[in-house]
């Protein structure tokens, strides 16, 4: 396998911020009410339901912020949250208009300085695919302020940086999961100007970033194009958990996303040493359809980028001394 490696470690030093892995001790989760019938077509009406027990099960733990479009959604809401058995101690709503309901993507990303939190601001366009975004490009800045969380808007230039939360996961440790498909393919394409080496100076400003670790595709027909949080997530500093597709008469990726990520990868990687790591090792199978992957030291600074066409079936262990 070839994977071309960056030292970013130039960048982190000035970076006082950590994003905190989703595990980490938190005050609440947010969550939008469901209202957009377009996000599941002919399949609304158990969705409600599905969400209420999602709250049921956070609820019992934690405060949940739910955001609604208004007054009328609210009740809406009360009536099925009641119905399905859930009290309302840790439940706290805020009608704020939205498009579609999904927070992880639209929202603002907590992050820690001390034990400060702040909230970096995206800029959201609805996965550069549909128009209808400006209420939902509003939830980021609506969650900071009632969060009382300084709001800092992440900028490339004099521009802001397009980003969804569910195109990135972190460990907590410096580490970061992404996918080439979502932030460099052509299509759907979020920061035109911006490079693989810009993503990583914005991450590591912003998140406290120091290690990315570069995956090749999502799945096939995600409207996301390609976000990470569809295949491959962080379970432990160390480990990520990833989908595997067991069928081989499954499609996993049509030929024409394939093309458009193979060709923002040349024009990504053509002027940069490839290296081919021994320890690097891919193994297929597992009953249970789920993998391993051992990412670097947490204190390690590089980047790996690893070869779309094995992040299916995928273990990796790397030993930052090889690099």
């Amino acid at each position: 396998m070839k994977a071309p490696f960056t030292d970013t470690s130039s960048n982190t030093l000035t970076s006082t911020y950590r994003m905190p892995a989703e595990w980490e001790p938190h005050a609440a989760t947010w969550l939008a009410w469901p209202h957009y019938h377009g996000d599941w077509p002919g399949k609304f009406e158990p969705i409600p339901w599905v969400y209420a027990e999602i709250i049921r099960h956070l609820a019992r733990h934690e405060r949940v912020e739910v955001i609604v479009n208004d007054a009328v959604s609210e009740r809406r809401a009360r009536k099925v949250l009641k119905q399905a058995n859930v009290g309302n101690k840790n439940i706290h709503f805020h009608r704020w208009p939205t498009n579609r309901v999904w927070t992880r993507d639209s929202g603002c990303t907590f992050v820690v300085d001390d034990s400060t939190v702040h909230a970096i601001k995206w800029r959201f366009n609805a996965w550069a695919k549909y128009s209808n975004w400006q209420h939902d490009e509003k939830i980021g800045s609506l969650m900071a302020k009632a969060c009382g969380a300084p709001e800092m808007r992440a900028m490339f230039g004099k521009d802001r940086v397009v980003l969804e939360g569910g195109s990135i996961d972190v460990n907590g440790k410096g580490s970061l999961l992404t996918t080439e498909e979502c932030l460099l393919s052509k299509v759907q394409q979020r920061n035109p100007k911006m490079k693989r080496k810009d993503y990583e100076k914005v991450f590591a400003e912003n998140l406290g970033i120091k290690h990315v670790i570069w995956l090749g595709s999502g799945i096939s027909g995600d409207d996301t194009h390609g976000h990470v949080d569809d295949i491959t997530r962080f379970v432990a500093p160390d480990t990520v958990v990833t989908g595997v597709e067991s069928d081989p008469k499954e499609v996993t990726k049509n030929n024409e996303g394939n093309e458009s990520s193979n060709e923002s990868s040349n024009e990504e990687t053509q002027d940069k040493p490839i290296v081919r790591k021994k320890s690097v090792r891919f193994q297929t199978g597992g009953s249970d359809n789920r993998e391993t992957l051992k990412v670097p030291n947490p204190n390690a600074r590089k980047s790996i980028l690893i070869n779309k066409d094995d992040v299916i079936n995928i273990q990796v262990s790397v030993n930052e001394n090889n690099i």
